[in-house]
């Protein structure tokens, strides 16, 4: 019975912070368990005195030469669209890459907005594609002129398998995971079509504290930056980080929603640049030690810079979950809004898993797998029922499901779409995306 009174609740402006356990209690025959925080950042008043922070943005543009026709024109009309948008305030570069890299328009303040758009009319494509050549480039750029009162991104497009260059996935994640650490620069990615490895440009957005986009038709394309300009345009906390401190007594086993560091006892998620309207979620999976029977005491400590005084403001909570060996007492303690999230995170990663099989070929296990999932999701019908996040979660495994049913007979184009489309969804999904 979902009968949890151990959630705890803190604000500091227009940002809140929300931790609970799974269960009030834990006894000795119940060894996992999970821990969620949730940070939700409110919409800005209409008429309120909003700080709308510089832009120091890289936009870098793959030219090679399977970007011929639409893909390059819509690339070029949603860089000129991003001029269009910005200010003297703000500094922009363009970088574009194939087998060479250039730099179109070195880093500069946008006052000039003809003569930067007149450069990305001469964009065209041509050359193979060296992906992270480019975007460590747009870093460069974006060093140029970084403050940590900016807004410090790289917007990375791309419609191919990086080919020249660093090509390994591992070597490029530590870079962008280096960038947003060391730098305190963020990269978003924009993949083009069904050509580009999409686990890739994924990864990038997760390790580098920015956003992924799948852009099925190239006339998208401005739309989506748009999209992604209109959340720079928003930003309510910057350098925001979530600090769980963990007791003695338990081991993590997983964490969930983000890449995190744990020094000691301390687990670390850094946000970064939060957005206003965005949720970030992070689920804990723990373990505990055996023979313990004392309280489990878990602090969480949100600081983030409010952008309208410059000012640190932080928030700090405790959360207990009692030993007891009364199982009346622990079966009607469970939370209803954590068991809701425990289904989020474990079928999305159930499902991440299934398609890695069909990337492999391995279709009949990724069918047991789905079907598995489709079977572990209406178990958990009464959390379903209730909440519109696991309903879409439901519907994207059950459509996967019956797409996958004869994947033998699918066109290879088709199969690709299906990957990147589903995979799309179910990072949008963890990662809580409107």
């Amino acid at each position: 019975t979902y009968g949890s009174t151990g959630k705890q609740e803190s604000s500091k402006g227009l940002l809140s912070l929300s931790t609970s356990f799974e269960n009030d209690f834990y006894t000795n025959s119940q060894g996992i368990g999970h821990f969620y925080a949730e940070v939700n950042a409110q919409q800005y008043p209409i008429n309120g005195n909003q700080v709308r922070l510089p832009l120091n943005l890289s936009v870098v543009i793959d030219r090679s030469g399977s970007m011929a026709g639409d893909k390059i024109r819509n690339a070029r009309q949603a860089a000129k669209h991003i001029v269009d948008k910005m200010g003297p305030e703000d500094h922009l570069s363009i970088v574009i890459y194939d087998s060479q890299i250039d730099v179109l328009q070195p880093a500069v303040r946008v006052t000039n907005k003809q003569n930067i758009k007149n450069l990305i009319d001469r964009i065209t494509d041509r050359g193979g594609t060296n992906l992270m050549g480019g975007a460590l480039k747009g870093y460069e750029e974006v060093r140029k002129f970084y403050n940590p009162t900016y807004v410090n991104r790289v917007l990375l497009l791309s419609d191919g398998l990086a080919n020249e260059g660093i090509t390994n996935s591992t070597e490029i994640e530590r870079l962008v995971r280096n960038k947003i650490k060391e730098n305190g620069i963020s990269i978003s990615t924009f993949g083009v079509g069904n050509d580009y490895n999409e686990d890739l440009m994924t990864a990038m957005a997760e390790n580098g504290s920015g956003n992924y986009y799948f852009i099925s038709n190239p006339q998208d394309v401005a739309g989506i930056f748009q999209k992604e300009l209109n959340g720079l345009m928003d930003v309510l906390a910057q350098r925001t980080e979530l600090k769980i401190t963990l007791p003695d007594e338990v081991n993590v086993e997983k964490v969930f929603g983000y890449r995190f560091e744990q020094i000691g006892r301390v687990l670390t998620i850094r946000f970064h640049d939060v957005m206003a309207g965005e949720t970030k979620g992070v689920l804990v999976r723990y373990r505990v030690r055996n023979g313990v029977n004392l309280p489990l005491r878990f602090t969480s400590s949100l600081s983030f810079i409010e952008p309208e005084t410059g000012r640190q403001k932080r928030m700090n909570q405790e959360n207990r979950c009692e030993f007891t060996t009364d199982n009346y007492t622990y079966n009607r303690s469970f939370s209803e809004w954590v068991a809701s999230q425990v289904t989020l995170y474990e079928s999305n990663e159930r499902l991440e898993m299934a398609m890695k099989e069909v990337d492999k070929g391995n279709y009949q296990e990724a069918r047991k797998m789905v079907q598995e999932n489709n079977a572990y999701i209406k178990q958990k019908s009464h959390l379903v029922s209730k909440s519109p996040e696991l309903q879409k979660v439901e519907s994207t495994n059950a459509s996967y499901d019956s797409q996958i049913k004869d994947v033998e007979a699918m066109p290879a184009e088709e199969i690709k779409y299906l990957q990147k489309a589903t995979k799309s969804t179910n990072y949008q999904l963890r990662n809580k995306k409107r």
